[in-house]
């Protein structure tokens, strides 16, 4: 049996297993959503121009690989592999399972959730969804009649059929005797399978395996409002939860804003259990069957849903993990130098940019002349009183009392500049194996072969042909999950209608 600080040391040995990712994470993040350390965003404004400025290049490289790895929902298509087309059982079952796949996926976001996996693998490398079952149901109050018992003290106690003492306030009686109301679910309607994107963050694996099929234990983080943790809970679940202490000064006892809950799979017991962050005790869900109200069949079901597997998870989205580890070394830390180097020369860029404007020194002894200058944005021709007599006394010319400042040495930085943020751009997009090919355009004019095209563009695209395999995968696995939580969970009907075996 497990206990509440068996989880609780997972959750603390977890966390720290993840904590070295979890940092390169967000620094990949802040880089794409251009925020401070502070999460505050990344100042553009003209009364900020000394902030430094930043090159979106990882931004660029993310956007240029989406399209790549996702851009459509891939069709599920059931095919009978154990004969050679003469298996009509066989074939008729691989048609059904394509058609559940088809409209499991048709019932919710399906695609948002593959592209939200699709950016947070891109970002951090590693990514992962859980799936869930969802049904709406009727319920009616049923009652339960209670027989009387006296203690050894004479005092009258109240036995539930199974011999269990009944301690509430809502025993009620009627001419039959004394009894307590259940809500009893008497018809089960619109049951649904779906998918929902995990953050990293949110998700917590075995510490110290070093791969997914290792893993024994998992955790998922989950935060909840009041209302929401009491609809699930019930209210003496939160009645127990530990509440926040009052700051100094303040009498009133703040509230929970958010209350966070793990959710903890065991696949040693095959259990599932939930414990609010710094609870003592385990929660159960509304409705939620214990195993005592299971019935005898379904005793060796392989956890909440039956899955052969046990995890409401498929195999996670990870790539650049090291041989030792489970957590990768996100891409950014790898080009985060190179990165940093881009941003201070695109920086020197914009301060070298706006350094480069005409700027003048005049003589203000030639009375008009500033105001002149002043309005030069607004006209050609200005009005300067006494010109004449002002300029013969100057020599005769307007350039003995106006001098430019020059700006050339500034225009010649500026050019060597570019060349730097192109030469950094160039081995920044050949580390990441973004070529020119799958950034649109064509490096040089030189002309090439058809042969020498197709070379350049197989190497582009093998650079992506892993994460790609591996996005592919990931759909299938998705695929597989939802329809096999689907066949163990869904009554007839609810199949019928998701299959409808009458039009084959």
């Amino acid at each position: 049996m497990i206990t509440v600080e068996e989880v609780q040391s997972f959750i603390h040995d977890a966390k720290k297993f993840r904590d070295q990712w979890l940092f390169m994470a967000d620094k990949s993040w802040a880089e794409l959503k251009r925020r401070q350390k502070n999460s505050r965003l990344w100042s553009t404004s003209n009364g900020s121009l000394r902030r430094r400025a930043r090159y979106p290049a990882w931004y660029s490289i993310n956007q240029i690989r989406k399209p790549l790895i996702l851009s459509r929902v891939g069709i599920p298509v059931g095919r009978d592999t154990t004969q050679e087309g003469t298996d009509n059982i066989g074939s008729t079952a691989a048609i059904c399972k394509e058609r559940l796949a088809k409209s499991l996926a048709k019932s919710f976001g399906f695609l948002d959730v593959l592209e939200a996996c699709r950016d947070d693998f891109l970002a951090t490398d590693f990514s992962t969804v859980r799936a869930y079952y969802e049904r709406d149901t009727i319920k009616q109050k049923v009652k339960e009649y209670l027989t009387t018992q006296k203690d050894e003290t004479g005092e009258v106690l109240f036995l539930d059929g199974a011999g269990d003492v009944v301690m509430s306030d809502d025993i009620s009686q009627d001419d039959e005797g004394f009894f307590i109301e259940h809500e009893q679910i008497i018809e089960v309607d619109d049951e649904r399978i779906c998918l929902e994107h995990v953050l990293g963050r949110q998700f917590l694996v075995d510490p110290g395996v070093k791969s997914w099929a290792r893993c024994k234990r998992i955790a998922f983080e989950e935060f909840y409002s009041e209302r929401e943790f009491i609809d699930l809970f019930g209210q003496a679940a939160f009645s127990q939860l530990p509440k926040p202490q009052p700051k100094d000064g303040d009498d009133a006892t703040p509230k929970l804003q958010n209350i966070k809950v793990y959710e903890y799979w065991d696949l040693y017991d095959k259990e599932t259990y939930w414990i609010a962050d710094l609870g003592k005790t385990f929660l159960t869900p509304k409705g939620y069957d214990e195993d005592s109200d299971v019935k005898e069949d379904e005793k060796e079901r392989n956890g909440i849903y039956d899955l052969e597997k046990f995890w409401p998870v498929p195999p996670p989205l990870i790539q650049n993990a090291p041989t030792d580890e489970f957590w990768p070394v996100c891409e950014y830390f790898q080009l985060v130098e190179i990165l940093e180097d881009i941003h201070t020369i695109f920086s020197r860029m914009v301060a070298c940019t706006k350094a480069i404007r005409a700027r003048l020194l005049f003589d203000n002894n030639v009375e008009g002349l500033q105001e002149a200058l002043n309005e030069a944005t607004e006209g050609d021709a200005f009005g300067v009183p006494n010109l004449a007599q002002a300029l013969a006394g100057a020599g005769g010319t307007l350039s003995n009392v106006v001098q430019y400042i020059p700006v050339e040495k500034l225009v010649e930085s500026l050019g060597n500049l570019y060349g730097a943020l192109d030469q950094r751009l160039s081995t920044l997009y050949r580390l990441t194996g973004t070529s020119d090919l799958l950034q649109g355009q064509q490096a040089d004019s030189t002309a090439r072969t058809y042969g020498e095209q197709q070379l350049k563009e197989k190497y582009a695209l093998n650079q992506l042909a892993t994460p790609q395999r591996k996005m592919q995968e990931f759909v299938r696995d998705c695929y597989e999950l939802m329809c096999e939580m689907a066949l163990k969970n869904f009554k007839d009907a609810s199949l019928d209608k998701y299959i409808m075996p009458q039009t084959l």
